[in-house]
């Protein structure tokens, strides 16, 4: 292959490089968008959850005595196998979005 054959080889693939590189950070940055909208409803799906057991609490305070969240918890956690890690409390939540106005950014989701 001549020289000028290989560099109007590497002109070629510059400018397609050139064209095709604004469409991919493009469609990451969107991508990485629709994933941060994602995580912020599930945490606001977490802290309604939150403190619609807060209140089921008050109620069943009302009538028991106690509120029972811990028993009712462990039987979640013996009767489905599943487990409260502690990480996503209504606390940590709010600290991580009162930046923000109640919106996700980039750098908190990180």
């Amino acid at each position: 292959m001549s020289e000028s054959i290989l560099i109007q080889v590497i002109q070629s693939a510059g400018v397609v490089l050139s064209a095709i590189l604004p469409f991919v950070f493009i469609a990451i940055i969107r991508k990485r968008k629709e994933t941060q909208k994602k995580l912020y409803e599930a945490q606001q799906d977490i802290l309604f959850l939150l403190e619609a057991e807060k209140r089921y609490g008050e109620v069943i305070s009302f009538h028991e005595g106690a509120t029972m969240k811990n028993t009712i918890r462990n039987r979640v956690r013996v009767e489905t196998n599943l487990s409260w890690s502690g990480k996503n409390t209504a606390s940590n939540i709010d600290i991580q979005y009162s930046k923000s106005d109640n919106t996700p950014s980039v750098t908190s989701l990180v």
